[in-house]
């Protein structure tokens, strides 16, 4: 890599740039998208109270396709942007990769946060089942799609509503279900051997894609099962001995920079 990839990748621009995207570490463009979030947070939460779930995301998606606009009108000629093919490609990277477009997944979880903690939610019969099975179709149907749809852009218009507007409704209507019960599944997830990999699923995040599965591979680690498994140790290991040091270190020097 680049000395400036390297910045970009560290300052988390690539998110920012088609071209360097999936630069660095290739899933790491989805951490540009989280930053946008936090930057905005407490305006979007003064919004979502003011305008609710719905306007909000509107709103977010329409300032994106107007900035886009805007920047295709005043540098697409200089850019000698590619109006047949340049359009679809840069409108899809607008709203699968940026904030804009990921705006109503964010916009959900902070209005179930916000109901929940005025202890707003009122138990409605089935909803786990419903975010079960609206989860369970999203990914069903993406699976599909390449053989029922020919054109790559109604493959990517699939992608956009599936799992940028469908999906987070039925993982909203799951995370619902989730509050208001206490059954079996509730009790699985409370268990510390599964908290303990939800603790450690950024490290799995960060590994399940690149080098360490890569290197993995190399070394004959074919079966599917068995290098899931292994990421997972590798991710359990990497929280241990790296982030949670990391964390208890930053955490006790912010606490002596409070006193």
């Amino acid at each position: 890599m680049r000395l400036y990839e390297i910045a970009l990748n560290l300052t988390l621009l690539n998110g920012f740039s088609e071209t360097y995207l999936f630069s660095g570490i290739a899933q790491s463009w989805s951490l540009t998208v989280e930053l946008c979030f936090y930057l905005t947070a407490p305006f979007l939460f003064v919004a979502l109270k003011r305008w609710g779930p719905l306007p909000l995301p509107i709103c977010i998606i329409g300032s994106g396709l107007l900035i886009w606009t805007t920047i295709w009108w005043l540098f697409g000629n200089s850019l000698r942007f590619d109006l047949k093919h340049g359009v679809e490609k840069e409108l899809s990277f607008l709203l699968f990769y940026t904030f804009f477009g990921r705006s109503f997944e964010f916009v959900m979880g902070m209005w179930l946060a916000s109901r929940w903690q005025r202890k707003e939610l009122s138990s409605v019969p089935y909803t786990m089942v419903c975010g079960l099975l609206i989860m369970s179709g999203c990914v069903l149907w993406q699976t599909g799609a390449s053989q029922l749809l020919a054109k790559p852009i109604l493959l990517t218009i699939s992608e956009i509503v599936a799992y940028n507007f469908i999906l987070p409704i039925g993982i909203s209507l799951f995370f619902l279900g989730l509050l208001n019960s206490n059954s079996g599944l509730c009790r699985a997830l409370s268990h510390s051997a599964v908290q303990s990999l939800g603790r450690s699923s950024y490290a799995f995040y960060l590994i399940h894609v690149g080098v360490v599965a890569h290197g993995l591979q190399k070394v004959g680690i074919d079966n599917r099962c068995l290098l899931f498994g292994l990421l997972v140790l590798t991710a359990h290991v990497l929280y241990v001995f790296i982030e949670k040091p990391l964390h208890r270190c930053l955490q006790t020097r912010e606490q002596q920079v409070i006193r």
